[in-house]
């Protein structure tokens, strides 16, 4: 997938998120969208490699977090092949 489309897809998720969660709070809109997102990766890709993502999500976070330029979301997607995913 090209970074266009990625960060499309993502703004337009967010947008939706925003105007469509304001009865939430946010804790609970956060563990709404973390729930669509396990059942929609374990649905088409399977549990293990569902929670691998996460995993490497989370590390990358951290890294961020922690100031290592070398951590980028951007490469987030590197190594991780659908079709071998599922």
């Amino acid at each position: 997938m090209s970074k266009v489309v990625y960060d499309d897809f993502y703004n337009k998720l967010k947008e939706f998120v925003d105007e469509n969660s304001k009865e939430l709070t946010p804790p609970e809109a956060s563990v709404v969208m973390i729930r669509v997102a396990l059942e929609h990766g374990c649905e088409s890709m399977g549990v293990n490699s569902t929670v691998y993502m996460m995993s490497k999500l989370l590390s990358v976070t951290l890294g961020i977090m922690a100031g290592d330029e070398s951590s980028s979301f951007e490469d987030l997607m590197e190594g991780f092949d659908y079709e071998t995913m599922h």
